[in-house]
């Protein structure tokens, strides 16, 4: 099944689930900007999602397989971070990536967090701000990027 996961390399399905958000809020306004239709283009091409606002601090994401996602805003130590809770699931758990926008805001690189660094099996909240923070410098904290552009 291609979903989500191919939107990050392959790696949201693959990467780890939680059964909660990083942050219990958003740490900051939605940003209009990541608003669009977005193509990957590595490490695959064609595959699309469409990110909307759905309201001043959340985004809905509808992969063209048919899949829908909830994010956020959770950023931590400095880093941009989001929490993405896939709703149709019926689990609706979270997965943790890292996202950065070109300055002319028409290319996106993702990467979820690497399971081997921050085990699915984080007990609590607090136990994960705790491992992404210590392994803030850890070159595989994420997994490889995915690239997208509008």
């Amino acid at each position: 099944m291609r979903t989500f996961t191919v939107v990050v390399c392959s790696l949201v399905l693959l990467s780890c689930h939680y059964d909660f958000p990083l942050t219990a809020e958003p740490t900051r306004a939605a940003d209009a900007r990541l608003e669009g239709t977005w193509t990957l283009i590595e490490p695959e091409q064609g595959e699309k999602m469409d990110i909307r606002l759905y309201d001043d601090r959340h985004y809905v994401i509808a992969y063209n397989n048919g899949e829908i996602y909830r994010a956020f805003h959770s950023d931590l130590a400095g880093m941009p971070l989001m929490s993405v809770q896939n709703l149709n699931d019926r689990e609706r758990k979270y997965v943790v990536l890292d996202w950065k926008l070109s300055k002319d805001g028409k290319r996106l690189t993702i990467r979820a967090i690497n399971p081997d660094v921050v085990p699915e099996g984080t007990p609590n909240r607090e136990a994960l701000v705790k491992l992404i923070e210590s392994n803030r410098e850890n070159p595989k904290l994420f997994g490889e990027p995915g690239v997208y552009v509008k």
